[in-house]
């Protein structure tokens, strides 16, 4: 399997700061989701893509040798997010955040036979989260992402049991879980590892000041 190598490049856009980049990603979900896991969602043309795309949504694009091989949405939960208005029916256990400390991260996807792109999928979530000084981030994952999180030792919170939500293009059931994962409760060994991870990828992020991340453990 092929490692994510010093010329990966992960950047953070607002998604209609860049029409080039945005519409490359939402090939890729299409790509993934659509084509590959069979999902029916809201396509236009080539590219999959639904009303949170808008909203002051941010971005994240990883690429390697100027190939995409994963990419996921960010949407701070004071604005409208998906799971919130779609997916509120996962949550047993309470109310879902509106508060600007919450980001939603949604449409999580790394290319097929690249489970290295995954968890650096994982360790850019976690830096976003920091440079935001976010509390939580919100997601619905299926089982797959679920298991994934688990083995990394990300900690987790569920809002409620696992439930169907759809089928695919196959009939076979999909079923997801809606819950956040709590920053301050991340293990610091943890932190230190998914930092590691990032050593070799620049990380550009169009929507700080700065124009780029600091990692700490």
């Amino acid at each position: 399997m092929a490692n994510v190598s010093d010329n990966s490049t992960a950047i953070f856009f607002e998604d209609q700061a860049s029409d080039a980049r945005a519409a490359e990603i939402r090939r890729f979900r299409k790509r993934i989701f659509v084509e590959n896991k069979g999902w029916k969602l809201r396509v236009n043309g080539e590219e999959e893509r639904d009303d949170y795309d808008a909203c002051g949504a941010i971005l994240c694009g990883l690429w390697q040798d100027k190939h995409l091989i994963g990419s996921f949405r960010a949407q701070r939960c004071d604005r409208p997010y998906l799971s919130a208005e779609v997916f509120s029916h996962l949550s047993d256990n309470q109310p879902l955040p509106k508060a600007s400390d919450a980001w939603e991260i949604s449409r999580f996807a790394a290319a097929p036979n690249r489970s290295d792109a995954g968890v650096q999928l994982y360790a850019l979530l976690i830096a976003f989260a920091q440079t935001r000084s976010a509390r939580c981030l919100i997601a619905v994952a299926d089982m797959q992402h679920e298991r994934l999180m688990r083995r990394l030792g990300i900690v987790t919170r569920r809002y409620g049991e696992s439930k169907q939500v759809g089928t695919d293009r196959f009939q076979k059931p999909i079923f997801a879980v809606l819950g956040e994962i709590p920053i301050a409760s991340q293990p610091a060994a943890l932190l230190e590892k998914l930092t590691q991870r990032l050593q070799n990828v620049e990380i550009i992020d169009e929507t700080l000041v700065l124009g780029h991340i600091a990692l700490s453990a």
